[in-house]
């Protein structure tokens, strides 16, 4: 190694500053036994002062090529020392190996560190295409590269690391000791994508397809998670992995757990809990749904359809539900309890105005249902027409009743009392989630029965009726038919639709 004044001093600093003999080495890319002799020339015996100038040295043979040197790196970043040498001898250098190969070394671009960062940052997906550009074939190649960089497996972005980085001149050595991996499977990789390209890059010289791909073994397994597992012996009502593994191999299919979890995803199977739905056993629930769907669809501006039921009874006492509580702190409810009075009630929802009409019953009976019909018809005398639909209680449909529809509606009743025609349009049997105003009933009894624990029967009446009493007023301020969500305190959509179930899932009765 030549020994420069600029060297020296440059390894005398470093050493005052506590650096040790191995790391100035390594720092400056030069031997332990240049700096030893770097730290002899100088003579300091309390490490202060600069040192003091050393005897003068020869001049390098290197000298005057080192321009020719620094345009071979930057044109070749891959050129060996031994093609350097090759190069400056026709020029006339007549110096050896070793001289030039330190000089390569402190001359050569990309060194170790840079190298390293800039293959992480490949990895991670932070070169933008445009940089990566110059290291690849075509554009075909370039996209094909970004995207197995951003998806595809590991073993796939080692083979495209290896290739661009080679590429862009870093060393073979470099790359397999970044990815981990042998300087020969480097090599493989590089050699294959230069001479065959991308395709055989990947798929190799073995067009052999996956065993997750065929199509023996993926009817095989369908065929068999279609069929229960008692079928094959098993006593049990699921499959599991390790006896799907033995019925397949019975078969003479067999297949490890990760190609049988890979065709079962690919063919979207996925784990899901059942779900309980309400439904009707009404043989007539076509016929019934069309009807009503087909009145709600013509309704005119001067017909009222009303979703008619009745909520309780239930108890007036203290309630559970859910509560925001403090740390450490359970709301507590006593078992038994002394009930204030029970409630009922019955109550009519019109879809178009979004109104409800209510009173408190003392029964569920058809005398209740009259009482109903009657104030409705009062209180929508103005009306041509009015629907009234519930469910299939016994006494929705009473021969007394329908005598009080059929003389509402003869025409001595309506010259004298100028009401409204009355139609019916029953609800399918056993389809309450089809009552819309099931809807109306879950919101009022989340918002004024739970957690409640009213001081009397009057108390819990007067609560209610302000809960309606808002919710018409605002309806009425802010006009909205009946099928979106109500007002905010009620959970579910009060809409009719067959997909729809408008009873909250929490929703209950409170016993007495």
């Amino acid at each position: 190694m030549l020994m420069t004044h600029a060297l020296v001093c440059k390894i005398a600093a470093l050493f005052q500053d506590g650096s040790s003999m191995r790391g100035i080495a390594r720092s400056l890319r030069v031997s332990r036994r240049t700096v030893s002799r770097a730290l002899q020339q100088v003579d300091q015996p309390h490490g202060t002062g600069p040192p003091p100038p050393p005897k003068a040295a020869r001049g390098s043979l290197l000298d005057a090529y080192e321009p020719a040197i620094t345009d071979l790196l930057a044109r070749y970043p891959q050129i060996t020392v031994r093609a350097i040498r090759e190069e400056l001898q026709r020029s006339g250098y007549t110096g050896g190996h070793t001289i030039l190969n330190q000089k390569v070394r402190e001359l050569r671009p990309c060194p170790e560190e840079d190298s390293r960062q800039w293959m992480h940052g490949v990895l991670q997906c932070k070169e933008s295409p445009d940089k990566l550009r110059p290291f690849v074939r075509n554009d075909e190649d370039l996209r094909l590269f970004t995207t197995t960089l951003k998806t595809g497996k590991l073993r796939d972005r080692n083979r495209v690391l290896a290739v661009l980085a080679d590429r862009r001149g870093i060393s073979r050595r470099s790359i397999a000791r970044f990815l981990g991996i042998s300087r020969r499977i480097v090599s493989s990789y590089c050699n294959i994508y230069k001479i065959y390209g991308y395709e055989r890059l990947f798929k190799g010289f073995r067009d052999r397809p996956r065993k997750s791909e065929g199509e023996l073994l993926q009817n095989t397994l369908f065929s068999v998670l279609h069929t229960p597992p008692s079928a094959y012996g098993f006593n049990r009502t699921t499959w599991r992995m390790v006896d799907l593994r033995l019925v397949l191999a019975k078969k003479g299919q067999k297949a490890c757990p990760e190609v049988l979890q890979e065709i079962i995803r690919a063919a979207g199977y996925t784990w899901k809990k059942a779900r309980k739905v309400l439904t009707s056993t009404d043989p007539q629930y076509e016929e019934k749904l069309a009807n009503i769907q087909a009145i709600l669809s013509t309704l005119g501006p001067n017909e009222r359809f009303f979703s008619i039921d009745e909520y309780g009874p239930f108890s007036v006492k203290m309630q559970g539900g859910r509560s925001l509580m403090p740390p450490g702190t359970v709301r507590v409810i006593p078992q038994r309890q002394k009930s204030k009075g029970s409630l009922i009630i019955t109550a009519a929802l019109e879809l178009s105005t979004n109104q409800v009409t209510h009173f408190y019953s003392e029964k569920k009976n058809t005398a209740e249902m009259i009482k109903l019909l009657e104030i409705l018809v009062k209180q929508y005398a103005e009306t041509d027409k009015i629907y009234l639909s519930w469910d299939a209680a016994s006494w929705h449909a009473s021969k007394q009743f329908y005598k009080r529809v059929d003389l509402i509606n003869s025409s001595e009743y309506k010259a004298e009392h100028t009401s409204p025609y009355v139609a019916l349009a029953p609800l399918p049997a056993c389809a309450q989630f089809l009552n819309v105003i099931e809807s109306v009933f879950s919101g009022m009894a989340r918002a004024i029965i739970h957690n409640s624990d009213y001081d009397s029967l009057e108390a819990c009446k007067a609560a209610i009726d302000r809960h309606f009493a808002e919710r018409n007023a605002f309806f009425q301020a802010n006009p909205k038919k009946a099928g979106r969500i109500i007002w905010g305190k009620e959970i579910t959509p009060s809409t009719f639709s067959p997909a729809n179930n408008c009873k909250d899932r929490y929703y209950f009765y409170f016993g007495m």
